[in-house]
């Protein structure tokens, strides 16, 4: 890790696909975690650092209560909210 932060000064993250070039400072193995569902779950948002970074985890919330009609338009929106 540089003292930029970034792996050889080119990737924020150590956890990517497509770095073979970067081995053995970046791997490709998920982060597994478990965890029950359950019938009161509404539903998941499943995302990267890298949106929760921008998006408050109740704003995101909001925006697919608010889609729930059209969840590939919700998913739109909270691209677009975190990108704004």
């Amino acid at each position: 890790i540089a003292p930029c932060g970034r792996v050889e000064r080119e990737l924020a993250i150590t956890r990517a696909f497509g770095y073979h070039h970067l081995l053995p400072f970046v791997n490709a193995e998920p982060s597994i975690r478990r965890l029950e569902i359950t019938r009161l779950d509404e539903f998941i948002i499943l995302a990267s650092a890298s949106v929760w970074k921008f998006i408050r985890y109740q704003m995101a919330i909001d925006i697919v209560r608010g889609e729930r009609g059209d969840l590939d338009f919700a998913v739109k929106r909270l691209r677009d909210t975190a990108l704004a």
